[in-house]
């Protein structure tokens, strides 16, 4: 026959449960956080209370107005926050649209670019009034006539900003900053682009011309 186990009293089944959880590892409740970390926490939370007090004031005044005008508030907030995000979605698009915009040469890097052809495309341009597409091709037909001139100043791909910081040290630099600056503004910046302004690239483009 099996010996019979004596089954432990209430009791003693309420000490050892009693023993097992005073023990450190089983502390359920933890002491709030003290120093540094509360101050940091606690400054985190006076912040975002002071931010949104407005908000819940607002809309505890709204709370009490008739049903049809808080109707007509969260219709108009709700329109207002889908404006908000469409326009945040809108500059964040044209900001990565303005970034890749970049005036290079990548799309004609397989040829050869003649200059005289470029100029010749702005005279033209020009005689037809269309004087931004004449600015550009000024500026194109001075980056090949100047990396002709020196292929480590002037490479495929770079950006206006780097064809500039590049020739800063040289005769060159105002000039192609005028020509630059006139390319950002007219072409990509959709500015209105006069006769008076193709005139000022032309005698940039010359110049260029006459130190190379």
């Amino acid at each position: 026959m099996q010996e019979s186990t004596s089954i432990p009293s209430a009791d003693e089944i309420k000490k050892v449960a009693e023993e097992v959880v005073s023990r450190s590892y089983y502390e359920l409740e933890s002491e709030p956080p003290t120093g540094a970390v509360a101050s940091m926490l606690q400054a985190i939370f006076d912040f975002f209370s002071w931010l949104f007090r407005p908000v819940f004031d607002f809309f505890q005044w709204i709370n009490g107005l008739p049903a049809i005008i808080r109707n007509l508030v969260v219709i108009f907030l709700i329109l207002l926050l889908v404006a908000l995000v469409a326009h945040i979605i809108y500059t964040i698009a044209r900001a990565i649209k303005s970034r890749k915009k970049r005036f290079s040469f990548e799309q004609e890097s397989e040829k050869e670019i003649d200059p005289r052809e470029l100029e010749k495309e702005a005279h033209l341009s020009a005689q037809n009034g269309d004087f931004v597409l004449g600015i550009r091709c000024l500026y194109k037909a001075a980056l090949v006539r100047i990396m002709n001139k020196d292929k480590t100043v002037v490479r495929l791909g770079m950006t206006n900003r780097e064809h500039i910081q590049r020739l800063r040290r040289t005769q060159l630099f105002e000039p192609i900053k005028l020509l630059a600056q006139m390319v950002e503004q007219k072409w990509y910046g959709k500015q209105p682009c006069s006769s008076d302004d193709y005139q000022s690239c032309r005698q940039a483009h010359q110049q260029i011309m006459s130190l190379l």
